[in-house]
């Protein structure tokens, strides 16, 4: 896994956690993800360095841009699950196999993707 994607992955998991609880601290992220702590805090310092998260006391932030690239993959992860679903694989196959397709596509290809698919009838979100 490279540094984008693995970035992408905490940023998507913390957006998740915010849908169900509004302050997440590292330990949180790190159950949810099942990685260690400490891996977790050199993520975060990373994502921190690059701008896309900040640190309020113990609680994580996303910023503007985290929030925003948060948003895109996990809306091209969406996408690819509940496509693949539709396309008869098994859900769990689906999720695992979108997680690897929502950090190759740009949001232009998905954008287009999806309007063809969706023009032509053979897609519904």
């Amino acid at each position: 896994m490279n540094s984008r994607e693995s970035s992408e992955n905490y940023l998507k998991a913390i957006l998740i956690l915010r849908q169900v609880r509004e302050d997440i601290r590292c330990i949180d992220l790190a159950r949810y993800m099942g990685y260690s702590k400490a891996s977790v805090s050199h993520a975060v310092a990373i994502l921190k360095k690059n701008g896309l998260l900040e640190k309020e006391g113990t609680y994580l932030k996303l910023t503007a841009q985290g929030e925003k690239l948060s948003r895109q993959v996990l809306e091209k992860h969406s996408f690819f699950t509940h496509l693949l679903i539709k396309c008869g694989v098994e859900e769990k196959l689906a999720a695992k196999e979108a997680c690897k397709m929502e950090h190759v596509i740009s949001n232009d290809s998905l954008n287009k993707m999806r309007n063809k698919l969706v023009t032509k009838g053979l897609f519904t979100e």
